[in-house]
């Protein structure tokens, strides 16, 4: 689990399961509108405007880049052959 502050970063990864292709399910919990506002909440209004999104990405060998949003929690998980 990575926690993101105000800015977007890329953060290399070193796979210890070799060089083969891995397909990581990435879950991200984070502003919906992408408002850069720190301090957003849910409310009766916007009841789903902070959520988290369900996506696939493809680790392309042993070596890789990902790049966590601005203001998120990102929770990768890749499985073991």
């Amino acid at each position: 689990m990575r926690v993101r502050r105000h800015t977007e970063c890329a953060y290399y990864f070193n796979s210890v399961f070799g060089e083969m292709v891995h397909e990581l399910t990435v879950w991200t919990l984070a502003d919906r509108k992408k408002a850069g506002e720190p301090d957003v909440t849910n409310s009766f209004g916007a009841p789903e405007r902070v959520g988290v999104v369900e996506s696939k990405f493809k680790a392309e060998g042993g070596r890789f880049e990902y790049r966590f949003p601005a203001l998120s929690v990102v929770v990768m998980e890749w499985g073991v052959r």
